[in-house]
């Protein structure tokens, strides 16, 4: 991750990737007190991961797991979001006229062997960065597992797959407009 954070490029990179990596832990956090507040000894947990765990190294185990699980999620958050700001700009065209001109040439200064392999790392880099936020959801849900104003909420998974929607169109969104604004500078 070092290279990602070469000072000589980090400028405009670590407040914005801090954020993101505090976001994340906060929701990350706030989902496994409330995991813990439900369910002390994890016998509702429905995570198979955590569930194995339990089974053969016991509940303290499970929760040590599970609060560093956490704490490296928020820590890899932190790192893409600053890898997708450090590199994202290395992708962007000479010039383009419109969105869609944009996103036909966007990573043609790489060779055409790599330039596949670079947008997907930056829209990885970028989507997975940004799932943390959605831990607050699942906490809310978590928090509310024995109560009729749960099914008030949409499903999970339905959740997950508009809220996975909604970072494809902000990827698109937010990198053209990162371009726009050093077009103009």
């Amino acid at each position: 991750m070092a290279i990602v954070l070469r000072l000589a490029r980090a400028r405009g990179v670590w407040l914005p990737a801090l954020v993101v990596g505090i976001t994340a832990l906060t929701a990350h956090i706030l989902d496994f007190a409330v995991t813990l507040r439900m369910s002390p000894d994890l016998e509702a947990e429905a995570n198979p991961i955590w569930r194995i765990v339990i089974d053969n190294w016991g509940l303290s185990a499970a929760k040590l797991y599970g609060f560093t699980g956490k704490l490296l999620l928020s820590i890899l958050s932190f790192e893409l979001f600053a890898y997708y700001l450090d590199q994202r700009e290395g992708l962007f065209p000479d010039r383009a006229e419109g969105f869609s001109s944009f996103w036909c040439h966007f990573g043609a200064g790489y060779p055409s062997d790599l330039v596949q392999w670079q947008n997907l790392a930056s829209f990885f880099a970028y989507s997975f960065s940004l799932l943390g936020p959605f831990f607050f959801y699942v906490a809310l849900l978590n928090s509310l597992s024995n109560s009729t104003l749960y099914l008030r909420f949409p499903p999970m998974l339905m959740a997950l797959a508009g809220y996975l929607a909604a970072l494809a169109v902000s990827y698109f969104v937010v990198t053209y407009r990162a371009f726009r604004r050093r077009e103009s500078d």
